[in-house]
């Protein structure tokens, strides 16, 4: 996603790929969150990823009271989104088998 953000040609362009990476990750999670043989501790983990990539959603947009990226910020703003998911494993624990079923739904998206 970084990668598609920063070489993308113009600002609208930038808000379309994070707005529809946003929207795949929102569908996975809501996916997996609903499966019987995810168990309720990943379920509640993976809410809270939601939660997070929902709000950040907001923020890039201008919604819920969130102050809309500037333009100039997109390619700052994919970054930050990246490093704060790959430090969400820290605090966030999910099982192998729920985050394989996570990428699976993702690379089938």
């Amino acid at each position: 996603m970084v990668q598609n953000v920063e070489q993308a040609e113009s600002p609208s362009k930038k808000r379309a790929i994070l707005n529809r990476s946003f929207n795949k990750f929102l569908t996975v999670f809501g996916r997996v969150e609903e499966m019987d043989m995810v168990s309720q501790t990943d379920k509640e983990a993976i809410h809270k990823l939601e939660t997070n990539i929902a709000e950040k959603k907001q923020e890039l947009n201008g919604e819920a009271g969130f102050t809309r990226v500037p333009d100039s910020q997109l390619d700052n703003f994919a970054n930050y989104i990246q490093q704060d998911l790959e430090q969400a494993d820290t605090v966030i624990t999910i099982s192998a088998t729920t985050l394989l079923l996570i990428i699976i739904i993702l690379l089938l998206i």
